[in-house]
């Protein structure tokens, strides 16, 4: 039996990606909540801006703005390695195989009669393939899992054999 897994540059790729979104979160966390409210507002400023403020410049509302854009930034970085991990996982969880007598997906049992129609219109460009059974639609894509392509091979034999 002839099983899809997870293609490995993908998943460094996003494991890397949600280390970065992390790591840079922590950072705007730690300003956000730890160095700038601990920081005098004119320091803050001059920090930031590089020059003192301006005569008559409201300098705590500059400090509360910044405080805040960087828990913002913080929140926007976690939430964004949260949507890449689930993503990453989703993906890691798919178990998808094939042989001669039918293919399984997510423990799911199929014949290749159960398949409705396939679509590969954008294996070209996005090496996706598209299976449609009559009960589920089930997208495969070479850039997440290797093996897509030798699936595809194989239903091609399958198709002119029938």
């Amino acid at each position: 039996m002839n099983s899809l897994k997870l293609n490995s540059e993908y998943l460094r790729r996003h494991v890397f990606s949600i280390l970065v979104f992390l790591g840079i979160g922590c950072w705007f966390a730690y300003d956000g909540f730890v160095k700038y409210p601990a920081t005098d507002a004119v320091k803050l400023y001059v920090s930031i801006e590089g020059a003192e403020p301006p005569a008559g410049y409201d300098v705590e509302k500059f400090k509360s703005q910044k405080t805040k854009s960087q828990k913002i930034f913080a929140l926007f970085l976690f939430v964004s390695s949260l949507v890449v991990a689930s993503r990453l996982t989703r993906n890691f969880l798919l178990k998808f195989s094939w042989s001669e007598e039918g293919f399984e997906h997510n423990g799911k049992k199929y014949t290749y009669s159960d398949i409705a129609k396939i679509d590969d219109s954008h294996w070209e460009k996005r090496s996706t393939l598209v299976i449609f059974t009559k009960s589920e639609k089930i997208l495969l894509d070479a850039w997440h899992h290797v093996g897509v392509s030798e699936f595809k091979e194989f239903l091609n034999t399958k198709k002119s054999v029938s």
